[in-house]
């Protein structure tokens, strides 16, 4: 199914996650076993992510979301068309084992998100991001407009999101303003856009919350974060130290999608 005619179709649902074991009740969990993936931290550039272990058959990984731990990674495989989209699971104990997800259907599923207390999983064709509150960030073409996405919040009662406010104009725009991450205290928003002035044909945009709830005007990411082609998916490591962000060439391309990751003092730098 051609995923721009599948982002409005798609379901946002949740489900159980099993945690990882090893774990004595009462003691704090370590969040850092994503590095068991890869233990080559990047600094201020970006680095490739675990490509030793998530490119080995060609595929095109992207949108990804580690567990509460870091020791399990889920992540979308699309294809050079962009025609399918799977999710995957890969553990740290068995690198090797690459599981593919059928959760709800065979045709589409993908953008992984994991809630901070590791217990369920959101998924849906545009990707959403929650907060320590449990506040919903996402993307939607709800007001009509395929290929221009525009970004909603939605705060939870009694387990649902009866409300969903649009976020203001600024980081709202007349373009494609999608794949929102929100900082866990909600201090920042990174997304991606392809409004005019970027650096390559959709990139990475932050902004700032203030403590009355104000927004600041969205910022580029600089060319460090951004290329000629597609920036896209944010995602943050559980201990919060690293972003990391998905890099395609073009909408179609030969040349399988990648993952970077960087430390997220690059954040501060921006503000």
């Amino acid at each position: 199914m051609d995923r721009r005619m599948f982002i409005e179709r798609a379901i946002v649902a949740g489900a159980a996650l099993p945690l990882v074991s090893g774990y004595a009740a009462g003691k704090p969990r370590r969040r850092d076993g994503y590095l068991e993936f890869d233990d080559d931290v990047p600094g201020l550039k970006p680095k490739v992510f675990a490509k030793d272990i998530l490119y080995r058959d060609g595929s095109y990984p992207g949108y990804q979301a580690f567990s509460e731990t870091g020791k399990e990674l889920y992540y979308t495989v699309t294809d050079k068309n962009w025609q399918s989209s799977r999710i995957r699971r890969v553990c740290v104990d068995a690198p090797n084992k690459i599981e593919t997800l059928l959760l709800l259907n065979d045709k589409w599923e993908g953008e992984p998100c994991i809630t901070p207390d590791g217990l369920r999983l959101f998924f849906t064709a545009i990707q959403p991001s929650v907060t320590d509150e449990g506040i919903l960030y996402f993307a939607s073409e709800r007001d009509g407009d395929r290929l221009r996405a525009d970004l909603f919040r939605a705060q939870p009662t009694n387990g649902r999101y009866p409300t969903v406010e649009k976020l203001p104009a600024g980081i709202n725009t007349e373009f494609n303003d999608c794949d929102p991450l929100i900082a866990p205290d909600e201090r920042y928003l990174i997304f991606h856009s392809n409004r005019p002035g970027g650096y390559g044909e959709h990139d990475l945009y932050i902004a700032y919350r203030d403590g009355k709830g104000r927004w600041s005007n969205p910022r580029n990411m600089g060319p460090d974060i951004n290329s000629p082609g597609w920036e896209m998916a944010p995602s943050l490591t559980p201990d919060g130290k690293y972003l990391l962000f998905t890099r395609r060439k073009a909408f179609q391309t030969d040349e399988p999608s990648q993952i970077f990751w960087v430390s997220t003092s690059i954040i501060a730098t921006l503000q």
